[in-house]
């Protein structure tokens, strides 16, 4: 379909779920490209950009139609790449490869002889917390 966003937009209003795809076939190599330049990851990105548009599809009738459809649709993104990086940061992951060669010779030394008394407990401790 070639039509304007917002005929098509009217149409998904209406019922018409195929019009949604094709808001999706024009716009998301936009916010793929808007994702990634927030994300690292491609797939993490692809992603946030489902998460998008399903975003934008359960909002859509907040779109007034004032403003070109392409810009609600980056601002819902960008509201979207934001929420998802504070709650990565609150969910901070650190790869197991990440550790370094001391904690990783500590551990394979330590691992089994740690109990609940050893005076390396604190660094037990911190050495799960940042593999987990």
């Amino acid at each position: 379909m070639d039509l304007p966003d917002a005929t098509l937009v009217k149409a998904v209003l209406g019922g018409d779920s195929s019009a949604f795809e094709s808001l999706v076939q024009r716009h998301q190599s936009k916010l793929f490209a808007l994702a990634r330049r927030r994300i690292n990851d491609p797939s993490e990105a692809a992603d946030l950009v489902q998460d998008i548009f399903l975003k934008a599809y359960q909002n859509l009738a907040s779109w007034r139609g004032e403003a070109p459809f392409e810009h609600w649709l980056l601002r819902v993104a960008t509201r979207v790449c934001y929420d998802h990086l504070r709650s990565s940061r609150r969910q901070r992951e650190q790869p197991i490869s990440q550790i370094s060669e001391d904690e990783s010779e500590w551990l394979a030394r330590n691992a089994s002889a740690v109990g609940p008394d050893s005076h390396d407990s604190d660094a037990a401790r911190s050495l799960v917390a940042k593999a987990l």
